[in-house]
């Protein structure tokens, strides 16, 4: 039998664990990824900042790690590689909502509705004659994974002008042109929208610094629903005071939750989020269904559980709307 540990926010019920014991599992639940685990020796780990809290090198019998976050920043990677611990991090869990949140911020930025919702207020009736449309801009998507794709989806209904940027470039659908980082100024330069969805790493960390900034077109719209270390944030802060940018959404910063002193919050064409873009009320549905699978997959892989095909068959039905 395998061991398992299940901690942070991961939408199991009573009735999820019943199903994941039944395939083999000897399982404990950790809420609170900061308390200390009942145990260290786990076979099988789901978690989201666990690691961030508890060496893993404590625990010398896990051999897989389920992540509840799209990013692997959270994750010691190079450990993981070096104990052959397979990882398996949140992919297309959230890459809808995040999309679909980015679109919504550039209309907002375009269209301004809080302009209509304050006269309403008033009884005011005054139309407002200065509103954009997004057909003739560009949209510049740093980082052409899951979510970058999803974004370009949906802005392609809008504008023929979706550019993506991305370490290994190459024809994708949905993007005119997919740039490389090298040629991540030149991008850039040409852009009325700019919106990252790239991975932070070594070589990404505080990338956006005054250099980049600054090319950025005046009336431009920066988005950042990536990771807060991606932006040098004084960086932000000077060429802000410059009087760049249209609109600035940040729904993720290097220190969460923020301090109440940050500089952004009353910072004017500054949207604060508090890392709410990847939230929707279908992200539990996504996420057991990729935990069973994988926990399925492992409960084979590593001779622990139940492999015989009848049996997943006969009690498929527990799983839905988990496994599809």
């Amino acid at each position: 039998m395998l061991k398992l540990l299940i901690t942070g926010n991961t939408g199991l019920t009573e009735h999820d664990i019943k199903i994941i014991e039944s395939m083999g599992y000897d399982v404990d639940v950790m809420p609170q990824e900061k308390s200390k685990p009942p145990v260290m020796s786990y076979d099988v780990i789901i978690c989201n900042f666990l690691f961030m809290n508890h060496d893993i090198s404590r625990f010398s019998d896990l051999k897989a790690v389920q992540l509840l976050s799209a990013g692997l920043d959270r994750m010691p990677m190079d450990y993981a590689v070096a104990h052959d611990i397979e990882v398996k991090n949140a992919t297309g869990i959230y890459s809808i909502p995040i999309a679909e949140y980015v679109v919504m911020l550039t209309l907002e930025a375009y269209k301004d509705p809080f302009y209509f919702y304050e006269n309403q207020k008033k009884h005011k009736w005054e139309k407002k004659r200065n509103l954009d449309e997004l057909s003739d801009k560009t949209i510049c998507i740093v980082g052409t994974g899951r979510v970058g794709t999803e974004v370009a989806k949906r802005f392609s209904v809008f504008t023929e002008y979706v550019i993506g940027v991305d370490l290994r470039p190459m024809k994708k659908p949905f993007f005119k042109k997919v740039y490389s980082l090298d040629q991540l100024k030149e991008a850039l330069e040409i852009s009325n929208v700019i919106v990252l969805t790239l991975p932070l790493t070594d070589q990404t960390y505080h990338m956006f610094d005054d250099d980049l900034l600054s090319a950025m077109k005046t009336d431009s719209i920066f988005i950042n629903v990536a990771r807060g270390g991606l932006i040098d944030d004084e960086a932000l802060r000077r060429t802000i005071a410059t009087g760049k940018f249209k609109s600035v959404v940040l729904d993720v910063f290097e220190q969460e939750p923020l301090d109440e002193n940050y500089w952004g919050w009353d910072a004017e064409r500054i949207r604060v989020i508090p890392h709410n873009s990847f939230v929707s009320r279908r992200n539990n549905e996504r996420m057991k269904k990729q935990i069973i699978s994988n926990l399925r997959k492992w409960s084979h892989d590593l001779g622990g559980g139940i492999s015989n095909p009848y049996y997943w068959r006969k009690t498929a039905y527990w799983f839905l709307p988990f496994v599809s």
